[in-house]
């Protein structure tokens, strides 16, 4: 009986490494899940203001709404106004653009683990949203 509490030590000791791997791979998949669906949303929310207020307004926005806790991402990070761009926010045009573009956060935690295990994160995540341009009344 003692050698069989012993095989069960060598198995999990075998398999532990495999769950974390595992469990680590969800929460990442998890995080770059969330800031997608943030990216997005903000993407979208800026493309709709500028599709009502126009292009000069939105940027204004955006430089506000940029310093919200709000808008909190985990795996990427955007450079300020570099990373954000409208097309098509003038009076003759009958669509806006927005494109949100961030880089990948080396100092967060664990990317260097993703390397490793040959799962890298993508160095860049761009964001695009078009909108047509709401009627004027």
């Amino acid at each position: 009986m003692r050698r069989q509490k012993g095989q069960a030590v060598v198995e999990f000791a075998l398999v532990l490494p495999l769950f974390f791997l595992f469990f680590w791979g969800m929460i990442y998949i998890g995080l770059l899940y969330s800031d997608y669906l943030t990216l997005s949303n903000w993407a979208r929310e800026s493309a709709r203001y500028a599709s009502i207020e126009g292009a000069g307004a939105a940027v204004t926005e955006f430089q506000r709404e940029a310093r919200s806790p709000a808008l909190l991402t985990n795996l990427y990070q955007w450079k300020g106004a570099s990373s954000f761009a409208i097309a098509g926010g003038d009076d003759s045009s009958t669509s806006v653009s927005v494109t949100v573009t961030v880089d990948l956060n080396h100092s967060f935690p664990g990317v260097g683990v993703m390397d490793f295990v040959g799962a890298p994160l993508p160095e860049k995540y761009k964001i695009f949203y078009s909108m047509h341009k709401e009627p004027s009344s």
